[in-house]
C-alpha cells in the first residue's frame, strides 16, 4: 500500500502552489474548507470576551434583551468592526485574505460581519438550512461571496457544529429531503480556525446540546457589485478611508451617488 494518489487516464491535473491554493480548490471542489488563522489562545480569547460585550452594547442600545428576541436578534451582534478594533484585526487576517484573494479575485469588500452566541439547547433561527446569498436559485462558475466563520469556540459535534451539503453551491435548487439526509456532513473546527464556505453552499448551525455557550463571528465578503447588508462607510464615519487595504474592504469609493453631478465628481477623483 502507498499513500500516493494513483490515476488513470488522467491528462489534466490541478497543482497546489502552496496551502492557501489547497484549500481554495476544497472550497472549489466541495463547497467548503477548515482554515487555520493562526492566532494564538490569547488573542481568541480576547476575541470571545469581545463578542460578549459587543452583544451586550447593541442589546442596550435597542432597549434590551426582549427587543432582541422580538427582532429574532438575541445574542446576536452586526458589524463588529465598528464597535471593537479587535475586529478590524481579525478582518485583517493574513490567511483568510490570502484564501479571499485566491477564489473572489484582487478586489471584493465585507458584506458583513456578525456575532453569535449559540445558547445550550436554544432552537434558533440558524438551525435551518440556508444559503448566506438567500432566495438565490443559480449558480455561478466562479464564487460571487463566500463567508468565514471564526469559531470563538471550538466547533463539536456535542455543541452542534456546522452542518453542509458538500457541492451544493453548484445545485440550483435545494435538494430532496433524503439526498440531504444521506449526504449532509457536520464538520468540527478547531477553536481559532476559520469555516468557509462558498456562500452558495446549503448549511445549517446544529444545537448546542453541551453545558456551554457556542461563540462565533461570521464574515460575508462579496464581489464589489453585492450591496452591504449595513453601509459601512457611513457606519464608520471616514475611519480607515486612508488605509489602502482597509479602505477596499470596507466599501470605500462604492457609495451611490445621490445625483449626477456626485456622479461626474466621483468619477473625475478617480482619473
Amino acid at each position: 500500500m502507498t499513500d500516493q494518489i494513483l490515476n488513470f487516464g488522467v491528462t489534466e491535473a490541478s497543482i497546489a502552489r502552496d496551502e492557501t491554493d489547497g484549500h481554495a480548490e476544497e472550497v472549489r471542489l466541495s463547497g467548503f474548507t477548515v482554515l487555520d488563522s493562526g492566532l494564538s489562545p490569547v488573542e481568541v480569547t480576547h476575541l470571545r470576551d469581545g463578542i460578549e460585550a459587543v452583544i451586550a452594547r447593541q442589546t442596550e442600545e435597542v432597549g434590551g434583551h426582549d427587543v432582541m428576541a422580538r427582532l429574532d436578534e438575541a445574542n446576536t451582534g452586526r458589524a463588529m468592526l465598528a464597535y471593537d478594533d479587535r475586529f478590524i484585526e481579525l478582518v485583517r487576517n493574513g490567511p483568510l485574505l490570502a484564501l479571499m484573494e485566491r477564489l473572489l479575485g484582487r478586489y471584493f469588500v465585507l458584506n458583513q460581519q456578525n456575532a453569535i452566541v449559540v445558547q445550550p439547547d436554544d432552537v434558533h433561527h440558524q438551525i435551518r438550512f440556508h444559503r448566506d446569498l438567500p432566495y438565490q436559485h443559480f449558480v455561478s462558475s466562479r464564487p460571487l461571496a463566500l463567508n468565514a466563520l471564526f469559531c470563538a469556540d471550538p466547533f463539536t459535534l456535542d455543541n452542534g457544529a456546522t452542518f453542509v451539503i458538500p457541492g451544493s453551491h453548484k445545485h440550483e435548487p435545494f435538494p430532496d429531503e433524503a439526498v440531504v439526509r444521506r449526504l449532509q456532513r457536520q464538520v468540527t473546527v478547531p477553536a481559532g480556525g476559520f469555516l468557509v464556505l462558498d456562500a452558495m453552499t446549503y448549511h445549517r448551525a446544529g444545537i448546542n446540546r453541551s453545558a456551554h455557550p457556542r461563540r462565533a463571528i461570521n464574515h460575508v465578503f462579496t464581489l464589489p457589485f453585492i450591496r452591504q447588508q449595513i453601509d459601512l462607510p457611513a457606519l464608520l464615519k471616514g475611519r480607515y478611508a486612508d488605509d489602502p487595504l482597509l479602505s477596499r474592504l470596507f466599501g470605500y469609493g462604492l457609495e451611490v451617488p445621490v445625483s449626477v453631478r456626485d456622479w461626474r465628481l466621483a468619477r473625475l477623483k478617480r482619473l
